[in-house]
């Protein structure tokens, strides 16, 4: 199946491999504007030696509709069996109540970086799931 960047709205989680690194305050400040809010991060872990790659810096953002944007703010190492595209940072996104608004953000940020959203491979999602922002 081929990846677009107007994803349907029958697909729940979309993933994309972008060929930039925006820095994360760029991200916060760009979905602050799409009425998200920053839930949690996780720091880097840097390889402690050649067996464990390096993990990126993970930003958890959502809307009090339940839609969910992952910003990993680095390349993401491929585990045994899995291969990426070349890329310099990931997004995850996730459908909330409001299929509209979902297009809407995803395309938004698909414009902005430059990338093309495709279907998540769900064994491959590794961040954690987003959090309920209070």
């Amino acid at each position: 199946m081929a990846a677009s960047s107007t994803p349907s709205t029958a697909i729940h989680t979309l993933e994309a491999f972008c060929p930039s690194c925006p820095e994360p305050g760029e991200v916060t400040a760009f979905l602050d504007t799409l009425g998200f809010t920053l839930g949690f991060t996780m720091g880097a872990v840097p390889a402690h030696n050649r067996t464990v790659a390096p993990l990126a810096a993970q930003f958890h953002y959502e809307r009090d509709d339940g839609l969910c944007i992952i910003y990993l703010a680095g390349r993401d190492s491929p585990m045994s069996g899995e291969h990426f595209p070349a890329h310099q940072s990931r997004f995850w996104a996730s459908a909330g109540a409001e299929s509209t608004a979902f297009d809407r953000i995803t395309r938004a940020l698909a414009v902005k970086w430059g990338f093309t959203w495709q279907r998540a491979a769900q064994d491959g999602l590794r961040p954690a799931p987003c959090a309920h922002v209070a």
